[in-house]
């Protein structure tokens, strides 16, 4: 499991634990949305985020 931190503009922070094989894609999404100026992304169930409002991405290995 890994766990996915964003950090957005204003200090908000919104993590998800995901399955390793789910990581990717979704920081692919992140990304994508950074570079594309998307407005809205479903980054959870019932977590939405502003791409273009990251700052950073962290992933890190979580002990289960």
């Amino acid at each position: 499991m890994k766990r996915i931190r964003v950090i957005l503009e204003g200090r908000w922070i919104v993590d998800s634990i995901l399955p390793e094989d789910e990581v990717e894609p979704v920081v692919d999404a992140c990304k994508k949305g950074m570079r594309e100026g998307v407005t809205c992304l479903l980054f959870d169930i019932n977590k939405y985020i502003n791409p273009s409002k990251i700052v950073a991405i962290e992933v890190n290995e979580v002990k289960a």
